[in-house]
């Protein structure tokens, strides 16, 4: 069973006490304004969902709050939606659970309980730590660099050590950045162990890290594009490699979705992608096409199987007679009977004797005429506008069409 305490919007519905219950009012509001100014800081423009493990929410951010206590088995379901993390904890083992599940956090606060050093023992990025009612805290950037800094009452704002290079904090200036890549004809490739400027993709890359004077790092995903274990719900592929924290971004004619939208921010669309065929230039039927187009497939099909029965039952009339003595013609010439009628050729006598005409052949043969004479009459109307108006092939306009027509081998 899940357990776990799911907070919209700072909405408390789980009490489970406070971290430092002997600091005063004023070191509380400070750690909680420090705390604040860096969940905004780490946000940038998505809305994130602040994680509490084993602690109580200590703000209203406006994110998506879920509260979490020491249940890390079940990390893995609430957390797979969200493309921004923030987690809050006073135990780096909690963390380190979080983390073992392969997600990437966009910032880390240790609220430690004694007044210690603070070691970066996870080797993390944006990673903050306070001390017990200490106004002062920790913090490791983008790129682990350490600062340290306190909450200014006076500015009502964080203030760094001046002391330190404050220029390089969380910077893409002349920094490593991992890419991976598939390379992909026309969109991209390396040459000299960089992008290749000649591809769509290699140049826009090429522009990004000469502009920051980046360091790229290319890690080939082997062609691998991702997608979804059905097994597991884990992300392979170089969809994979991004989403835990396996390389920064990704590059070689990606596309994506809603599902990956919900974790991962794509850049903005650089082209279409679309299925497309090839297909002859459509040109006049066959006159056999044409001549077998008369009617639909049911109605030949009627046709033959009217054909079948009247034939049957004429046999069976003209033998039944003769075996009661009188004259009848020979079978072959019966079974023909049906298609010289469609050719327009007389009405036998075949039924009459001594002036009297036998009923059930009469009008079988009576019915079969006037049938044919309709059939005539509709084959060739059809058949007349067929040839004045010669039918040519159907282009294809949908791939659903392509099924339809059964031209998929």
């Amino acid at each position: 069973m899940i357990k776990y305490r799911l907070i919209l919007l700072g909405v408390l519905l789980l009490k489970l006490g406070s971290v430092f219950t002997d600091c005063t009012e004023q070191e509380d509001q400070n750690r909680r304004n420090t705390i604040q100014w860096f969940i905004r800081k780490a946000q940038d423009s998505f809305t994130c969902l602040d994680v509490y493990l084993g602690i109580d929410n200590l703000i209203n951010s406006g994110n998506q709050q879920l509260l979490i206590n020491n249940e890390t088995d079940n990390y893995k379901v609430p957390l797979d939606s969200s493309k921004c993390l923030i987690i809050i904890s006073n135990k780096l083992t909690e963390v380190d659970a979080v983390l073992k599940l392969g997600y990437s956090p966009s910032l880390v606060i240790i609220l430690q309980q004694d007044v210690s050093n603070h070691l970066n023992h996870l080797d993390l990025r944006r990673l903050t730590i306070f001390s017990k009612c200490l106004s002062t805290f920790t913090y490791w950037d983008l790129h682990k660099q350490k600062f340290s800094g306190v909450w200014s009452t006076y500015y009502s704002t964080v203030v760094f050590d001046k002391s330190q290079d404050l220029t390089h904090q969380d910077s893409f200036y002349n920094q490593k950045i991992r890419v991976g890549y598939n390379e992909i004809p026309v969109f991209f490739s390396l040459i000299n162990d960089n992008s290749d400027s000649q591809t769509q993709e290699g140049l826009w890359l090429r522009t990004f890290t000469d502009k920051y004077k980046l360091q790229p790092l290319f890690i080939n995903a082997n062609y691998s594009m991702g997608g979804k274990d059905p097994d597991t719900g884990d992300w392979l592929g170089i969809i994979g490699m991004v989403r835990y924290d396996e390389v920064d971004l990704a590059v070689g004619s990606l596309g994506t979705d809603p599902e990956i939208n919900e974790f991962l921010s794509p850049s903005p669309q650089l082209g279409e992608s679309y299925a497309s065929w090839v297909t002859r230039y459509p040109g006049q039927v066959s006159p056999a096409y044409n001549i077998l187009k008369v009617f639909d497939k049911y109605t030949w099909t009627g046709i033959l199987v009217s054909m079948i029965f009247a034939t049957a039952v004429l046999l069976f009339l003209s033998n039944l007679i003769k075996s009661l003595g009188f004259e009848q013609p020979d079978n072959v010439l019966i079974a023909l009977l049906p298609l010289s009628l469609l050719n327009a050729e007389g009405m036998p006598d075949w039924f009459l004797f001594n002036n009297k005409r036998l009923l059930s052949g009469s009008l079988l043969v009576l019915i079969w005429a006037l049938a044919s004479t309709l059939l005539t009459f509709a084959f060739s109307c059809n058949l007349m506008a067929i040839v004045l108006s010669p039918a040519t092939g159907v282009p294809l306009d949908t791939s659903s069409e392509i099924v339809e027509r059964k031209m998929v081998s």
